[in-house]
């Protein structure tokens, strides 16, 4: 039997190159669908938290024009949100223009905004155009502390924005949101300067570290038809540029625009709002073909604007001056490979009366002050690596629109961040492809829609989620250069971000798996193992079981039941993998039935067959990061480490887990180094070792045992190596590891002490300082210590920092798992799990929960930042501890 689940979420790659274990991070859709990788999840959930100015803060990392962007952006985050496949999609763009407008409304006081720009390089930069690709390359390179200079032919920075109808992005929106983009960073703006005209393109070379070549598509193209030389045709970037420096421009009452895409349905647009009574779209495409966005067609057509699809145009009629245009139906505008390839019935036209013709049938670039350069060209457009944005010239680089074609504003911000990477990197003598990828967006069919949302409906119903409608934009009735649409209040940008599903940011599998196919009666022997055959459904594992708590249709005893009357569909199904392991079902068993053993031999099975881990699949991967370094890179100075020693630190993973959520800002390596500290403050200098890998609680746990002894084996015998007898951790479950599975896989065979950190400081006199004020804290037993009876320990040593300790309801023997299995496990139950856990703590009186495991740092900060009532810090203890010293 051969099973794939298919994967419908998007991921990046995690890896480490000396240990058999990866992660793959589910990146939310809405932060995979952004070109330029804004954490849309991540700044919605902050406005339901009414944290607008942290809101504001988390969309400058990506994005340096945010009013722009939240009035032009055309929004992929919202076309791939989660929640539309349940009622309609969260009003990203919307809430990113509210945040924006919060932050004029709050800051106007305050010169320029709180950055942080590196140590002067002594490098220079020139970036050839001042569009939203150049300007935030600009940015990103002074941020990194080069100096830049932008040379600009236009009298303003952002003409391409400028060519933007007023109505959509006012012009004092535009300008202020440029100011503050540019205002405290080391760059020169030299507008009116054409390079090739008032300085050559070779003097920048030489007189430069670099050069980025951004200048766009500055014209646009004129059908070659009979009469595009009669007075009053136009194109339409000409007509956009008129209207912008506030020219008057006479029309006349009928116009046909030529041109099915975003800049034709802007000139329509922009026509009805300059008087023109009558206004006409023509395009070959047919109307769902139209590359236009739908929303904005559909603006158009509300308007008054009257679209004609499959038409071409054939001659444009008058004496001297326009007054007619022929067209002929168009069959088909695409080829069978989906090229444009437009195909005519000449037998078939239509004409209609017009006093101008307006052509939208894309643009071009003037690349004359290149000739001689060596940069390659290829289609009209500058040739590039397309990761690293690098041109055939050493020290040339090329972004936006002269390198992709006609684009959108958020994947021109997208180039500039990827060109100023590869710049940075340049100028710094560093690898411009290392660990990097180019991001893409996995296919999704109807068929696997469908799949996707009916997965969704079974999580709303679990999670209690009701449809509630989207946020509407108000809009003015009146056809004028005025904003189109009314600003949003608090209260209803608080709501509409309450609709965010807050989709999970990771979900992590061991893959590097080397199981050999098991024997035929494999299952017969894991029944008869672990007796699950002496289960008599008495349901005691279900009462205690969190997973059986937040979804009834989860219970060990039915697993039992399942594997006695047909096992093997057990492993076609996703409830092996819902479990999370704790282990609660075999403490109360009164027959002493292995559940956890069971699961585990089912997932070995699972894995043995192929049947992939649940939602994962190569397809699926957004992207693919292999993260360099070692694990000793928490180490740095003001810490004292040797390479042996009696007493052994074990850091596991943190050097790893660090890079992999430098997104969240969780610091895990922190936790390394204040071990450390508080080791030195005893007198202590712990041996570690750059050898030490991973303790294989994930690989074990998945099945694969092989895998997990070999692991074991290498750990022992770096640790014996140092000359170590006692090996202290800060990771529970790694201790547990040690501590149990360990000494089981050498059959008892260890002279090793193995102890968390608060036991082995919990009898020395470590110097810690009693806080001011007494800060309430609570504490979450981790699975790793309630397992081994580890109660005190931590507590003790909490209580020395001077707060006060309150216990939750469940603590202890009777605490809850923070719902995941180390990182196997990441369904909808483990939310649930993790939220009741949080309000567990606040219902408590604690403002900040205690966590003694980095795995459960990561889990429950999940939880905190998705969820938008909690107000709940979570702190690591030995972090705790050593800010204390």
């Amino acid at each position: 039997m051969k099973l794939r689940l298919e994967s419908y979420a998007l991921f990046q790659r995690f890896s480490h190159p000396d240990v058999p274990f990866v992660i793959d991070r589910e990146v939310p859709r809405c932060v995979a669908a952004c070109p330029a990788g804004c954490d849309a999840r991540g700044y919605v959930t902050l406005i339901a938290k009414r944290k607008f100015e942290e809101a504001y803060s988390l969309i400058k990392e990506r994005i340096p024009f945010p009013a722009v962007l939240g009035r032009v952006c055309h929004h992929p985050c919202e076309q791939n949100c989660k929640r539309g496949f349940f009622d309609e999609p969260v009003a990203i763009a919307a809430l990113k223009r509210f945040v924006a407008e919060y932050y004029e409304k709050t800051q106007k006081h305050e010169r320029g905004e709180a950055r942080k720009v590196r140590k002067k390089s002594g490098k220079r930069v020139a970036v050839i155009g001042a569009g939203p690709a150049g300007l935030t390359a600009a940015i990103d390179l002074a941020t990194a502390g080069h100096s830049v200079t932008v040379f600009e032919a236009s009298s303003k920075i952002g003409r391409v924005l400028r060519l933007i109808p007023r109505c959509i992005l006012p012009r004092d929106v535009l300008d202020a949101d440029l100011e503050r983009a540019l205002d405290g960073l080391d760059i020169e703006i030299r507008t009116g300067c054409r390079v090739g005209k008032d300085v050559r393109f070779e003097d920048l070379r030489r007189a430069y570290d670099a050069v980025l070549i951004a200048v766009g598509l500055q014209s646009g193209r004129l059908l070659d038809v009979r009469g595009r030389d009669l007075k009053g045709v136009y194109s339409a970037i000409s007509l956009l540029e008129k209207v912008s420096l506030g020219e008057s421009v006479h029309f006349g009452d009928a116009v046909v625009v030529i041109g099915g895409g975003n800049t034709a349905v802007d000139a329509a647009r922009v026509l009805l709002r300059l008087g023109v009574r009558d206004v006409h779209v023509v395009c070959v495409e047919a109307r769902e073909e139209m590359p236009a966005f739908e929303w904005e067609v559909k603006e158009m057509l509300s308007e008054g604007v009257k679209l004609h699809n499959s038409w071409g145009v054939k001659e444009i009629i008058g004496e001297g001056k326009v007054e007619k245009v022929r067209f002929v139906r168009c069959v088909s505008a695409f080829d069978e490979r989906g090229n444009f390839a437009p195909k005519f019935d000449e037998s078939v036209t239509m004409e209609l009366k017009a006093d101008a013709v307006v052509f939208a049938v894309g643009q071009a670039a003037d690349l004359s002050f290149l000739e001689g350069s060596g940069v390659e060209f290829e289609g009209g457009m500058i040739k590039v690596d397309p990761l690293t944005l690098a041109t055939s010239q050493d020290g040339v680089f090329a972004a936006g629109d002269i390198v992709r074609g006609a684009a959108t504003i958020i994947e021109a911000i997208a180039d500039g961040h990827r060109a100023a990477e590869s710049i940075d990197r340049y100028l710094r003598g560093v690898d411009l492809r290392a660990e990097r990828s180019l991001r893409r967006l996995p296919e999704e069919h109807d068929e696997i829609k469908a799949k996707i949302a009916a997965e969704l409906a079974k999580e709303m119903r679990l999670m209690g989620v009701e449809p509630v409608e989207r946020l509407r934009m108000k809009k003015g009735e009146k056809l004028s250069f005025e904003d189109i649409y009314a600003s949003i209040g608090e209260e209803e940008a608080v709501k509409e971000a309450m609709r965010c599903l807050s989709c999970r940011s990771c979900k992590l599998t061991p893959v590097r798996i080397k199981s050999k196919e098991l024997a035929p009666d494999f299952l017969t022997e894991l029944v008869r193992s672990t007796k699950i055959n002496m289960c008599v459904e008495c349901g005691k594992c279900t009462a205690v079981c969190p997973v059986a708590a937040v979804n009834p249709e989860f219970a060990p005893r039915l697993l039992a039941m399942r594997a006695l009357f047909g096992g093997e569909s057990l492993l076609e199904g996703l409830e092996i993998w819902r479990c999370d392991l704790c282990g609660a079902c075999n403490a109360f068993c009164p027959y002493g039935v292995d559940f956890v053993g069971f699961i585990l031999g089912l997932r070995r099975m699972s894995l043995s067959m192929a049947a992939a881990m649940p939602k994962f699949s190569e397809g699926g991967w957004l992207s693919e990061v292999e993260v360099g370094g070692g694990r000793l890179d928490w180490v740095g100075d003001g810490i004292k480490v040797a390479e042996r020693g009696d007493v052994y630190y074990f850091s596991g993973c943190l050097s790893f887990f660090e890079k992999v959520y430098s997104d969240r800002k969780l610091k895990l390596g922190e936790i390394a180094r204040a071990a450390v500290k508080l080791l030195n403050a005893v007198g202590v200098v712990p041996a570690v070792s750059s050898e030490e890998r991973c303790c294989g609680h994930d690989l074990l746990w998945a099945g694969d045992v092989a895998s997990f002894e070999e692991l074991a084996k290498h750990n022992i015998e770096v640790i014996k190596g140092s000359g170590a007898k006692v090996v202290v951790f800060t990771c529970a479950e790694c201790l547990r590891t040690f501590e149990l599975d360990y000494r089981r896989a050498f059959k008892g065979d260890l002279d090793l002490t193995f102890m968390h950190i608060s036991e082995f400081l919990r009898d020395k006199n470590v110097p810690l300082q009693q806080g001011g004020d007494k800060e309430v804290v609570t504490f979450h037993d981790p699975c790793g210590l309630r397992q081994l009876g580890i109660f005190d320990a931590p507590r003790d040593m909490i209580m020395r920092t001077g707060v006060k300790l309150v216990e939750m309801e469940h603590s202890r023997e009777l605490a809850t798992c923070c719902g995941v299995s180390g990182f196997l496990t990441c369904g909808p139950e483990a939310k649930l799990m993790q939220e009741e856990r949080l309000r567990e703590a606040e219902r408590a009186g604690a403002s900040k929960l205690i966590v003694a495991c980095p795995k459960c740092l990561i889990h429950l900060d999940c939880a905190t930042s998705a969820s938008p009532t909690s107000e709940i810090k979570i702190e690591d203890l030995t972090v705790l501890l050593a800010s204390r010293l």
